[in-house]
């Protein structure tokens, strides 16, 4: 197996030379560099061939590794020598894949082992725990991966030095993930990892290609928020009046003695300015007045307990009252509350649209696209996770609870080129479908029948079915509740989604049985261990999973349906893990199902720029969250392309023997709103 590592003068979007490339041939020892031959300060470098040379070896090879090459070194080789490409049968080993998917734990792993000081002092403040970088990795195994301070634009001794070490690490790393597997055979790799690879392949290119963004109708929906924001701050400081304070020094009122008659600014209940008069040797308190921050959440929750009477029921972890857009949403009672809820959310959707470090308008490259990185193996469950900028959190158009506000407005502005259709595929259903799959060994796929066949017109529907099971009012509050448990919320949450489903008069009736505090919190949690029996009672094989499961998680680990292992953090979050791992795998599957169909169809994907090419067309992936993936396809192709994803998800679903049939839709558009 050849081990091979570059050094360029640039990240992949501006780079146009490699400066040297390293490999390491681990039957033999043997260590090769190549280069052009000369430092930039004209003196002879060691080497063992040309750059060329070297990468004709690597071509020729059947096993290649490296770390984070599926991403950076195989488009970056590429860019500068487009004759660069693998043999259809090699094999590429990337260590960075392998980590993420061995090492989920990888954070834990380091804070233990710092505690023990088996790691540097310093190794977070490097920025490095819970890393998956190579130099992280050099650390961890004792075999580091020195830093380079010079300038990349120039070929230099200690340039070269510092690269020659890259593959040194990066075989004790590939002996420590080599120490995980057993019968290990490179050419029969086991199906977790395949599909990891695979799914890295295509994400990869989803980076590179991008979501075109259009900055004119985002600036125009940064000015409607801005005005909006403004306007909510008048109308709040008429909700919110502003109130008298004592100035503190050190926690203590400060107390003053008047040296001389003194005038003292006072405040009266409506914040108008009077003044009182001290002689000299008299005491007075400084005072201040304090005007409504909207922004501040204690202060929220301050003033609705004082002015209003708010009586809260959820709690962070550090005691303080529980505020943000859903627990202020259920205060019906309140008019107030509902200007804090749109306050919230304006501020939010400024902050994810141009005033966040990862705002959208910030994140846009030259291209007008938005390239937002995706760590495919990000979640201990093998969801992927993304950042910079995270668009799994671009609001979508509805949820559980109705219209999401700006949802559509936010959406709209991930758009397509012209001449093409955004083509969005999503699986239908997919955690329910999941849980059917699992549920079926004790119900012979009965809650499988519901989910897939039941109607919402006759109440067979499964939301309908655990409305009535969990007793609320709404069908909405239902799909919530189910996925909240799902999730492995606790009882607290769920009884709270029970809470907030109450009619006002349900609410009152509540509110006067249970004082405030921690009675009513302790009622509201009563509230959510009642359903939760209700609904394991009237599903039994759901409390027979549930019950297998947690036998099952008391090793640690849950099997995946590609062969893999799932780490379980605690017996309550078990089910959550298997479906959301569950989930996430099926999405991986259908993904590259759809990616192999795409290749077979005359698609050649374009290492540089992402996109892949078939004549004189041109499609590209532009976002993969959590159910669905989103494709950027020729207006003509876009009803054919949007097919083969759905059958994709269908397929997938059959390749892992699921025993409830899994489903895909699909709706083309010109943005993001439109296409999902």
């Amino acid at each position: 197996m050849l081990i091979y590592d570059i050094e360029t003068n640039g990240l992949l979007d501006e780079l146009d030379r490699v400066h040297t490339l390293h490999i390491l041939e681990t039957a033999t020892g043997t260590r090769l560099r190549f280069n052009d031959g000369y430092f930039a300060d004209g003196s002879p470098a060691p080497r063992h061939g040309s750059l060329a040379e070297g990468f004709i070896l690597l071509m020729k090879a059947r096993h290649i590794c490296g770390h984070n090459v599926i991403s950076f070194d195989n488009p970056a080789i590429t860019k500068v020598y487009p004759w660069f490409k693998l043999r259809p049968d090699c094999i590429v080993e990337d260590t960075m894949v392998w980590a993420r998917l061995l090492w989920p734990h990888i954070k834990q792993i380091d804070s233990s082992w710092m505690k023990k000081g088996k790691l540097p002092f310093d190794f977070g403040k490097q920025k490095l725990l819970g890393s998956h970088k190579l130099k992280a990795w050099g650390i961890r195994l004792g075999v580091l991966k020195a830093d380079y301070e010079g300038e990349w634009d120039l070929f230099t001794q200690e340039m070269e030095e510092y690269a020659a070490q890259d593959p040194v690490t990066t075989y004790a790393l590939w002996k420590k993930i080599r120490e995980k597997l057993t019968d290990y055979d490179p050419f029969k790799r086991r199906e977790d990892a395949q599909l990891e690879h695979d799914v890295q392949y295509v994400i990869a290119l989803q980076q590179r290609f991008g979501f075109l963004f259009d900055r004119i109708n985002a600036e125009k929906l940064e000015w409607t928020l801005r005005a909006r924001k403004a306007e909510l701050e008048d109308e709040l400081r008429v909700a919110f009046k502003p109130w008298v304070r004592p100035v503190r020094y050190k926690g203590q009122p400060v107390v003053v003695t008047a040296g001389r008659r003194t005038k003292v600014r006072r405040w009266d209940e409506d914040g108008n300015e009077f003044t009182v008069e001290f002689l000299k040797g008299e005491t007075y308190e400084k005072l201040k007045l304090v005007s409504f921050n909207p922004g501040s959440r204690p202060q929220i929750a301050e003033r609705l307990i004082e002015q209003y009477g708010w009586i809260p029921v959820e709690f962070t972890d550090s005691g303080a009252p529980k505020v943000d857009e859903t627990t202020l949403g259920s205060l019906d009672h309140i008019p107030a509350a509902r200007l804090l809820v749109d306050y919230l959310t304006v501020d939010k959707r400024l902050g994810q649209l141009a005033e966040g470090d990862n705002a959208w308008m910030k994140k846009v490259a030259a291209d007008g696209r938005i390239h937002g990185y995706v760590n495919t193996l990000g979640a201990i469950t093998r969801r992927m996770t993304h950042s910079d900028p995270n668009m799994a959190q671009v609001p979508s158009l509805v949820n559980a609870k109705g219209v999401v506000p700006y949802g559509k407005e936010c959406r709209s502005l991930f758009v397509v080129a012209m001449g093409f259709l955004l083509c969005g595929v999503d699986a239908e259903g997919l955690e329910l479908r999941m849980l059917a799959h699992y549920m079926a060994k004790f119900d012979g796929g009965s809650y499988g029948d519901t989910v897939v066949n039941g109607k919402k017109e006759d109440g067979s529907d499964v939301h309908t079915v655990n409305q009535k099971l969990i007793r609320l009012n709404s069908r909405n509050s239902a799909k919530t509740w189910i996925y909240a448990y799902l999730y492995g919320a606790g009882l607290l949450k769920l009884g709270m989604v029970i809470y907030e489903d109450f009619s006002p008069a349900q609410r009152e009736a509540f509110n006067a049985k249970h004082a405030q505090g921690k009675a009513r919190e302790a009622a509201v949690a009563r509230l959510g261990k009642q359903a939760r029996a209700r609904v394991e009672a009237g599903l039994p094989a759901l409390g027979m999973l549930q019950a297998k499961i947690k036998r099952l998680a008391a090793s640690g680990f849950l099997k995946t349906l590609d062969g893999g292992l799932l780490r379980v953090r605690s017996a309550h979050a078990a089910l959550n893990t298997l479906l959301q791992g569950g989930g996430a795998i099926v999405m991986k599957k259908a993904l590259v199902i759809l990616f192999n169909r795409l290749l077979a169809a005359g698609w050649v994907p374009d290492l540089v720029t992402g996109q892949l090419r078939r004549g004189d067309d041109v499609m590209g992936f532009t976002a993969n969250i959590h159910d669905e993936f989103q494709m950027e396809v020729p207006e003509h192709l876009a009803e054919e392309i949007g097919q083969m994803g759905k059958d994709a998800i269908r397929d997938a679903g059959i390749a892992f023997n699921l025993r409830c049939p899994l489903a895909g839709s699909c709706d083309i558009g010109k943005n993001w709103a439109e296409a999902h």
